[in-house]
């Protein structure tokens, strides 16, 4: 074999040998990403676990530093009753400076203590005598569900319920919302007889010294909570009542009748206060979502409806009014389109009404009242 074969011999086995190489080379890496595909998905559940149980625990340690303010406030107010948050409040800013001042964003007027960095917001539902039951409600887009962690005084978690028992909780104050449209919505109609300018339904939501004693007149025994059986003697028929008051006697009934319990515990009374404060601490397009399911038949409208009613509320908060109007005003078409049809006509003007407390500059100049 002549030198230049030889030569020609090396270099063919060379590039053989580096073909091999490379289709090895292919090989390997193939299998190396489907090893590490395949750890990933192994361990990408369990990574998110441990995220969320640790999420929780923080949630619950925030939860529990939270119900050991609360019993502050019990001991320097008695009761039995959970404290207005208004009030609540008032004496915590009232502490000197603690671990806890910043763990909290206090919204007036409002029932929500929401937690930062979560997905939550945390309403203190009810006080017992063995502790306090905080209701965990997912913001949206994530609210499927509810979550209740009972504590009791010593700060230890008693019982975890969810679902059914938070609904039943949560329904209670979307009934408080509902009373407060009805309050006034009731008073317009039984006074009117024919088109209203819905601008008018605006001073009936808002805190008046006309409302809190009207409401005081309900609370028979003086302890500022207006019980079933107060409420219950109130609207007993009376043989010289106004004919004209039927109309709000039956939209109360109505009010009470969506949410009644078999334990009086659960729902002692409503506060007097409550009755008589500003709506727009209380409505929002979240408060508003159990109501528009129950009344709406379709299940797609309701989440349209809902949908529309949330970007309209984050508009404003944006303070982008014409976003609002706008947002507003579709909700208000689709509830027109839908009235008599998934929707009765009476519930879409009630509706219609609460669109507008969202965003009074959307107020609708004038409505037909049936």
């Amino acid at each position: 074999m002549t030198q230049h074969e030889l030569q020609s011999n090396t270099r063919r086995r060379t590039v053989a040998h580096a073909s091999r190489r490379t289709a090895f080379t292919v090989v390997e890496l193939v299998v190396t990403v489907s090893l590490v595909a395949m750890l990933l998905t192994l361990t990408t559940p369990a990574v998110h676990d441990a995220n969320r149980n640790a999420q929780q625990l923080q949630l619950e340690n925030k939860l529990l530093n939270l119900t050991r303010l609360l019993e502050g406030y019990r001991a320097t107010h008695p009761s039995n009753r959970i404290p207005t948050l208004a009030a609540f409040v008032e004496w915590y800013r009232n502490l000197e400076p603690t671990e806890f001042d910043n763990n909290y964003q206090w919204e007036e007027g409002s029932e929500v203590i929401e937690i930062r960095k979560y997905d939550y917001c945390v309403e203190v539902r009810s006080i017992d005598y063995d502790g306090f039951v905080l209701c965990l409600v997912p913001k949206p887009p994530y609210r499927t569900g509810y979550f209740l962690l009972c504590i009791d005084q010593d700060g230890h978690t008693v019982e975890e319920r969810s679902d059914e028992e938070g609904e039943r909780i949560y329904r209670e104050r979307m009934r408080r919302a509902r009373w407060r449209v009805y309050q006034g919505l009731g008073d317009l109609i039984a006074n009117s007889n024919g088109p209203v300018e819905a601008s008018a339904v605006l001073p009936y939501l808002e805190l008046t010294e006309n409302n809190y004693q009207n409401a005081k007149q309900l609370d028979s025994d003086d302890d500022e909570f207006v019980g079933f059986v107060e409420f219950e003697a109130f609207m007993a028929p009376k043989e010289d009542d106004p004919k004209s008051l039927a109309i709000v006697r039956d939209t109360y009934r109505d009010v009470f009748a969506i949410c009644r319990f078999d334990d009086d515990n659960i729902m002692p009374g409503i506060s007097v206060v409550d009755f008589a404060s500003d709506a727009a601490d209380v409505f929002s397009a979240e408060s508003l979502a159990i109501p528009i399911d129950q009344s709406v038949a379709k299940e797609g409208v309701a989440f349209s409806l809902y949908v529309k009613l949330r970007s309209a509320e984050e508009a404003r908060f944006d303070g982008d009014l014409h976003s609002c109007e706008e947002s507003v005003q579709s909700f208000r078409n689709e509830l027109a389109a839908q009235s008599d049809k998934s929707i009765s006509s009476a519930d879409a003007l009630m509706f219609d009404y609460l669109a507008s407390v969202l965003c009074p500059e959307a107020l609708p100049q004038e409505v037909d009242v049936p």
